[in-house]
């Protein structure tokens, strides 16, 4: 995965905590937290 759509997908884990992100993004947030340890540790904090 490219650094720029890495960053892109850790900068809207705030969003999605608050449900904010529209379906799309979430679905590709989800999918990016299924092989990312730090976004999933980042959500978890």
């Amino acid at each position: 995965m490219a650094r720029d759509e890495h960053s892109l997908l850790r900068e809207n884990i705030p969003a999605y905590v608050l449900g904010a992100l529209d379906a799309e993004d979430a679905r590709a947030l989800e999918a990016h937290l299924q092989t990312c340890d730090a976004c999933r540790t980042e959500l978890a904090d």
